[in-house]
């Protein structure tokens, strides 16, 4: 099984740049991407993922901000995702896990802490919840695989 994780800061450019014909060549049977940083109203009209490739696209409630994808040839699941109680839904878009026969695939953008010292404490609450919340899929009795950007 090929497992691809890229930050593609930003799909649409990533599109404009031939991210299909890319997608293709690499024969990802998993590909996450990070910082996608756009609603799925926002793709081109003109442009369709890659056939043959199931995707879930899970972006940040604020337009142009962060967002998670994962695309699979492979038969994928939606497994419930990471939230805490500073943000129950996650807004930001930072956090889509699936599941492809046994294994497990948590596809991560965390929090970026360099917007000064109120963003990094956000960050490092984020972070202690998240590894709380990650412990147990780590313990299952399945490959879980941990992708993304960690910042």
């Amino acid at each position: 099984m090929r497992l691809v994780s890229w930050n593609v800061n930003g799909l649409r450019a990533a599109i404009r740049k031939g991210i299909d014909g890319w997608i293709e060549t690499i024969g990802a049977d998993v590909l996450m991407l990070q910082e996608t940083r756009v609603l799925e109203e926002q793709l081109p009209k003109d442009w369709s993922w890659p056939e043959g490739h199931a995707v879930h696209l899970h972006p940040a409630e604020k337009k142009g901000y962060s967002g998670v994808a994962t695309l699979s040839t492979l038969e994928q699941d939606v497994l419930p995702g990471f939230a805490w109680g500073e943000d129950a839904t996650d807004i930001e878009g930072r956090v889509l896990v699936t599941r492809h026969g046994e294994l497990v695939c948590v596809n991560t953008y965390l929090p970026n802490g360099g917007g000064g010292p109120e963003r990094q404490a956000y960050k490092e609450r984020w972070m202690d919840a998240w590894r709380a919340w990650l412990a147990p899929w780590l313990e299952a009795d399945h490959p879980v695989v941990v992708v993304g950007d960690l910042n």
